[in-house]
């Protein structure tokens, strides 16, 4: 209902009068779509700046700002979410921003992601803030799971293919957006290159090293790892691995070994000799099972650095 323009057409009125409207018709369908186009970068880039704020500033006491900010996007604040941090090798022949693109976009198309989930593109990471409905760790697990198995059967699924999900534990309030977040990233430090589905409330010894005393982790871990260096030199990863795959597999023999593609013989010598290394016993004693597990963490982040 607003002039914003006008398109001059020369001729006679009667001749041309039919022209004019289809004329006048594509110029209202241009500026139409800029106008959407343009509204749609503006929400864009205001969500992605309200999450960068809601991630930086709640720390700075501005609550009430960022609650402000929420109800103008249209965001209730009172509902329980989660930060999941959502990555994966699919894409086709798309690189970069445009794989980014189309990976955000295969999440928000999903008929599982509702309009309360807060989404934006991070890195090479698609964040979402999922809303929940309830906020024990069960609840959020069941929860979350049937959503990744929805966008990961959705319209763009190419998109997620090896879809990798961190999902941070249930902080309350504002201020709890970021500790979920740092949760979510913790578990992609501490388990990298592994799909699936990993809960920070399932993998608590992750966030246990990250915040062991820093005279604890060079007095007592860091040698341990120097000790396995040592031990097996160049096979040390393989050491590691082994001792992850029977961790994650109940000290199996033959489950560690499928995963490995090694055979069982092997897994049993290179378990016998890492033990006799350490001079621990993980399957039997918990707490020498919590130092292992603290032991590959360190080893792992020690390797990438």
């Amino acid at each position: 209902g607003t002039v914003v323009g006008v398109v001059g057409i020369t001729g006679d009125p009667e001749e041309i009068k039919g022209v004019a409207q289809l004329v006048r018709m594509a110029a209202e369908l241009i500026v139409e779509q800029e106008e959407n186009t343009y509204r749609f970068f503006m929400h864009r880039n205001d969500k992605n700046a309200f999450v960068i704020s809601l991630l930086n500033d709640a720390a700075s006491g501005n609550i009430k700002g960022i609650s402000n900010w929420a109800l103008e996007l249209g965001y209730d604040m009172a509902i329980p979410r989660v930060a999941c941090l959502i990555d994966s090798p699919g894409g086709g022949e798309s690189a970069g921003i445009e794989r980014q693109e189309c990976r955000l976009n295969a999440v928000k198309d999903s008929e599982f992601h509702k309009r309360q989930d807060i989404s934006v593109s991070m890195g090479n990471n698609v964040l979402v803030f999922k809303s929940l409905k309830g906020s024990a760790p069960w609840e959020i697990e069941n929860e979350v799971s049937e959503y990744v198995e929805g966008i990961k059967s959705g319209p763009d699924s190419e998109f997620l293919k090896g879809l990798r999900c961190c999902v941070g534990a249930f902080h309350p309030g504002i201020a709890g957006y970021s500790l979920s977040y740092a949760d979510a990233g913790r578990l992609q430090t501490h388990y990298p290159a592994r799909q699936g589905l990993k809960f920070a409330h399932r993998r608590m010894s992750a966030a246990l090293i990250d915040n062991l005393r820093a005279d604890y982790r060079e007095m007592i871990v860091k040698p341990y790892i120097c000790a396995i260096k040592r031990e097996f030199g160049d096979g040390a990863g393989d050491a590691v691995g082994t001792a992850r795959a029977l961790l994650e597999n109940g000290f199996r023999y033959d489950d560690a070994a499928q995963k490995l593609y090694v055979h069982r013989n092997t897994i049993a010598f290179r378990r016998k000799k890492l033990e006799k290394c350490l001079n621990l016993d993980p399957r039997n004693n918990s707490e020498d099972q919590l130092l292992l597990m603290m032991i590959l963490m360190e080893f792992d982040c020690a390797d990438r650095s």
